[in-house]
């Protein structure tokens, strides 16, 4: 074995030097940037996630009430007061469950509420948080017969957005768990 610190005169070298220093400490400060970085997009795209899965189930949550409503109901309209503005024309939806029980949507805004009143006092209040870009609107429409009431949840374009909007619909039958009388209206027999 051969020493070569006596061969050459020189001395053993000890530690690193300056430039090797700033070498390492320069990479480290990058790695931290990069996971920084990274972690940052992680939190935005759990945030977005958590805010898209939030809006979901409350659009869920309203389909679900309004169709076991409309369901139950004898007859369904629009308010006569919405007619007047063309914008807010389909933001009331009057449901007629028996003669003293009633429910009634509002869309105003980004809030969709639902109020159940018997005999004219109200007895139940919810409201529904839509997204910032949704807009709401009720149509009643009728098809082979049976009316249909629609619920549609527009997207509001935005200047940055390159895909077309989408609409939500939620559709249910009038009175479709109501009883049918078994007799026809001419009064024979089916």
């Amino acid at each position: 074995m051969i020493d070569r610190s006596t061969t050459d005169g020189s001395r053993p070298r000890r530690g690193i030097t300056l430039i090797e220093m700033l070498v390492l400490m320069t990479c480290v400060g990058l790695m931290l940037g990069l996971c920084a970085v990274t972690i940052q997009l992680l939190l935005r795209l759990h945030a977005d996630s958590q805010a898209r899965l939030s809006a979901a189930m409350v659009f869920d949550r309203l389909a679900r009430q309004l169709r076991t409503d409309v369901h139950a109901s004898e007859k369904a309209q629009l308010d006569a007061a919405t007619t007047a503005k063309p914008a807010d024309r389909g933001a009331i939806l009057a449901l007629h469950l028996k003669p003293a029980h009633s429910i009634t949507y509002t869309a105003r805004g980004q809030v969709i509420a639902r109020d159940e009143t018997l005999l004219g006092k109200r007895v139940r209040h919810e409201s529904y948080s839509l997204s910032r870009d949704q807009a709401a609107r009720f149509e009643i429409g009728d098809s082979a017969g049976i009316a249909l009431v629609t619920l549609r949840l527009t997207h509001e374009p935005k200047i940055d957005r390159s895909e077309p909007p989408r609409p939500l619909e939620v559709v249910a039958t009038v009175g479709k768990y109501r009883p049918r009388s078994l007799y026809r209206s001419e009064g024979k027999k089916p």
